[in-house]
């Protein structure tokens, strides 16, 4: 068997073949996840290229999942890179800051000023093909709280507004993070319709969202135990123990 040389020639010939076979790529009825990463749909950002890293060399492709010093970029960091909507170096900073915080990586990247929650949240509808809201004209009196878990909504940073069938439209300000959209998929047992919102707008609304609903389950249950009155407990109705007696068996039986 002969060794694999792994002609330059022949590599880029092989580049630019699966270059082509990507940009002519077509969506299937079920390629939902696929959609959501934004395959097969034309961009309105500016358009980066895709590359396929040749054997035994490390990728030099921006949107690759590894940057060049080994780190793992996540979804919306590759995105952004390949879009050229932040430098290679930006993202693989941030993403070593929020993987040794284990923190997210859109949460530094807008704290920081690297690009703002405007721009960003532009950038994903643009890109990805979803609509864009801006929250300042939503009104959250709206929002139905059976369609909230305040657990998952902290989790997740997705806020469910409305539901028909079994179609759920949900504001989310990264539409990359598909674990965190699977997770309110299989938990609504639903298909998502995602809109996206700014990210800052959005961690205030969640905040105000779960402090809401805390006080409201705070209320009932203060109301619930209020109806309990101890005093009308006679002392018959309470059983004391010794701790310190010990057991004795039942000789009853």
């Amino acid at each position: 068997m002969t060794e694999d040389t792994g002609d330059p020639d022949e590599m880029d010939e092989l580049d630019e073949r699966v270059d082509d076979e990507l940009g002519n790529f077509q969506l299937e009825d079920g390629d939902e996840g696929l959609e959501m990463l934004g395959a097969g749909r034309p961009s309105t950002a500016r358009p980066g290229r895709v590359h396929t890293a040749r054997r035994g060399h490390p990728s030099t492709d921006p949107g690759a999942s590894m940057s060049a010093d080994g780190t793992m970029l996540c979804g919306l960091a590759r995105a952004l890179v390949q879009n050229q909507m932040i430098g290679p170096d930006q993202a693989t900073a941030i993403q070593t800051k929020v993987d040794a915080a284990q923190g997210r990586f859109i949460d530094e990247l807008v704290s920081s000023g690297q690009l703002r929650a405007a721009t960003l949240a532009h950038f994903a509808s643009d890109t990805f093909g979803l609509p864009l809201l801006d929250l300042a004209a939503f009104d959250a009196n709206m929002l139905l709280s059976e369609l909230i878990d305040t657990k998952l909504l902290a989790e997740s940073r997705i806020l469910p507004i409305a539901k028909r069938g079994n179609r759920l439209t949900v504001l989310l300000s990264d539409p990359t993070d598909l674990q965190a959209i699977d997770r309110v998929k299989f938990r609504a047992q639903a298909t998502v319709d995602p809109i996206v919102v700014e990210h800052d707008k959005l961690l205030k609304l969640i905040e105000q969202l779960s402090q809401s609903l805390t006080d409201q389950e705070d209320k009932v249950a203060d109301e619930f135990f209020s109806d309990v009155q101890m005093d009308e407990l006679g002392d018959g109705d309470l059983r004391h123990f010794d701790i310190d007696a010990p057991l004795r068996a039942d000789t009853s039986t």
